[in-house]
């Protein structure tokens, strides 16, 4: 089924929309991930094309056809919770049962379509014990059979992996993974987590003060990013302030002049580098030296705080790669990774690196430059 939302907006109260006239087209059959940080209004923007908040204007339509005052329960779509919203006093099948009944289907199907999804999230064998003495993750596969008893056509899960610890959230992610794509329903999934959204979305929708800022494939997204924003919010970026040439063929780095990237316009700018953009290599092949502050082992990589001239960079290296306490560093930039953003006269910073006492003699650093 095809979800569309068309100028949807919403405001509680005066001051700022929760959501400011959100437009966009859900790939269907696809998983949508809807990410954004609080009160980016990413879960007002679910509820209204649940029906369970009204819009203040804008449509919600299904198919092409206009659902914005259609009651929730005739919507065709099926919505987990973060909190669950499992009722106690019931088993488990009575819970994915519970919605089937209210909406007048015989208890002789509504039994056997409740085992039947019951069977699909590989919660078969618990249909008669209480949810109170579940955990929490087998409480959200009944909460998602629940949704799916009914059959919807489009599904709705709003941050459903949130009241988990990180080990069992992380687990679960894969095996929810597989569920959505067997199911292959037009899904909207709303989170706040970056990991999440990335590993569960084929679709990345962030989110910014009630607005869509930029939605795509999610490496797409990641590796170009539309704004500042994005680029800080969706993983860890190196934003640094510099310009392109008049000519637009350089880029001047507060550390290094190197060839700007195509389609780069002349002028001040913001250049981004993901920390796995930065490499260490030898001598002859760097574009600048940088002084090493601190390594984090983090398993896969080190994480690497470096300060070229006093620019701090992150930068993702090796793990087993040797690196003494006050080592010097040669790194090259992946040219082809660097995001360049207009930047306006007077725009603020970041905020600048302050160098701890007796650093600033290990501060300099051997630029490579362009002709």
């Amino acid at each position: 089924m095809k979800l569309e939302v068309r100028g949807l907006s919403k405001t509680y109260g005066p001051g700022r929309p929760a959501v400011a006239s959100v437009s966009h087209v859900f790939p269907e059959g696809r998983i949508s991930a809807l990410l954004g940080p609080s009160a980016s209004g990413k879960s007002t923007t679910l509820w209204m094309i649940a029906g369970l908040a009204d819009p203040d204007a804008g449509q919600v339509l299904l198919d092409g056809r206009d659902v914005t005052n259609v009651p929730a329960e005739k919507r065709d779509i099926g919505m987990v919770f973060q909190s669950y919203a499992l009722f106690p006093h019931l088993t488990v099948l009575e819970n994915v049962a519970f919605g089937l009944r209210t909406r007048g289907v015989g208890k002789a199907e509504r039994v056997a379509r409740a085992r039947e999804v019951l069977e699909t999230v590989r919660m078969g064998d618990f249909g008669g014990r209480p949810v109170d003495g579940l955990s929490g993750g087998e409480q959200q596969r009944v909460a998602l059979a629940r949704a799916l008893a009914f059959r919807p056509r489009i599904l709705l899960l709003d941050e459903p992996l949130s009241a988990l610890d990180a080990k069992l959230r992380e687990d679960l992610r894969a095996e929810l993974f597989s569920f959505l794509r067997a199911l292959a329903l037009t899904t909207v999934y709303v989170t706040h987590d970056q990991a999440e959204a990335l590993a569960l979305g084929d679709e990345l929708v962030v989110m910014r003060e009630g607005r869509i800022e930029q939605s795509g494939r999610p490496a797409e997204v990641y590796h170009r990013p539309a704004s500042p924003f994005v680029a800080r919010f969706l993983g860890a970026a190196n934003l640094v302030e510099a310009d392109v040439s008049a000519r637009g063929d350089a880029l001047r780095l507060p550390f290094a002049t190197i060839e700007a990237p195509d389609g780069a316009e002349a002028g001040l700018c913001w250049a981004m580098l993901r920390p796995e953009d930065l490499e260490v290599v030898g001598p002859a092949e760097a574009d600048f030296t940088a002084a090493l502050a601190s390594a984090q082992f983090l398993g896969p990589v080190q994480r690497l705080r470096v300060f070229a001239g006093r620019q701090e960079l992150l930068l993702d290296a090796a793990n087993d790669l040797a690196i003494g306490d006050e080592a010097r560093i040669p790194v090259r930039m992946k040219r082809e990774k660097i995001v360049v953003f207009a930047r306006g006269e007077g725009e603020k910073p970041p905020a600048p690196f302050v160098p701890p006492p007796g650093a600033a003699a290990v501060f300099d650093v051997f630029p490579r430059t362009v002709n």
